[in-house]
């Protein structure tokens, strides 16, 4: 991809990059403190707007760090880029799902990609609608939307919770919805006594029974091939209410 095509392809969206050592050299050699920042390996960092500065490039990197109080911030880093890094597969990832439920910090945002002309490659926010869950249940600050920095840093590294980790994490109050697939999330949801069951940004589709723990999908809502889904997310057969 020449200079050019790689400024227009994402100038408003964005790639995921692999390459661990060159962001983590960068961040050394930009003054920045790299004891705080996540750099496990297996990472995808998001990048940005690459800018093209007489003969260098520079793009703009998402980077997770942690703060002296102990919890996550993300930041939008200015980093060096190195010519033909986009040609190799490895380290340059342009494809996101079209649909995926992205677990935040305390709850789940759906990110769900709109059809357009002339839609840009990558991860575009300006292309993608999205459902927040739980948002009766957070502080006005923490109702991300799909252009949120933490929001695109999980569209490229997600999480998904086991089922009956899920569970135990909505009833000790450690979250509020827990994505467990890349279509679904259990959560609370106020005034209803059991936890919620959510599938592709919709509202909830059932509900896991507070004694034993099998999902209960409301029969009107559901096809064939999402009960079949929640049976291979839970290891149970889900009961038609």
């Amino acid at each position: 991809m020449n200079r050019q095509d790689f400024q227009r392809n994402f100038s408003n969206s964005y790639f995921g990059f692999r390459d661990l050592e060159l962001i983590k050299n960068g961040l050394s050699n930009s003054g920045i403190p790299t004891a705080d920042v996540d750099l496990s390996p297996g990472l995808v960092f998001p990048c940005t707007g690459p800018v093209i500065d007489g003969g260098k490039i520079l793009v703009k990197c998402i980077v997770k760090a942690r703060t002296s109080k102990n919890y996550n911030i993300y930041r939008l880093w200015v980093c060096p880029w190195i010519d033909d890094l986009d040609e190799n597969p490895n380290l340059f990832w342009t494809g996101v799902p079209r649909g995926q439920m992205v677990q935040l910090a305390d709850t789940c945002i759906y990110t769900r990609r709109i059809s357009a002309r002339d839609t840009p490659r990558g991860y575009c926010p300006r292309f993608t609608s999205h459902t927040l869950y739980g948002d009766d249940l957070i502080t006005d600050e923490r109702r991300l939307n799909s252009s949120s920095y933490e929001t695109v840093w999980n569209v490229y590294n997600p999480t998904n919770y086991d089922y009956y980790t899920a569970i135990n994490m909505l009833n000790d109050g450690a979250l509020v919805t827990c994505a467990i697939g890349t279509h679904v999330a259990l959560g609370l949801m106020p005034g209803k006594k059991n936890i919620q069951i959510y599938y592709k940004g919709r509202g909830s589709i059932g509900y896991v029974n507070s004694s034993t723990r099998t999902p209960c999908l409301h029969r009107d809502l559901c096809t064939y091939n999402v009960r079949e889904l929640i049976h291979k997310l839970t290891g149970l057969n889900p009961v038609e209410v």
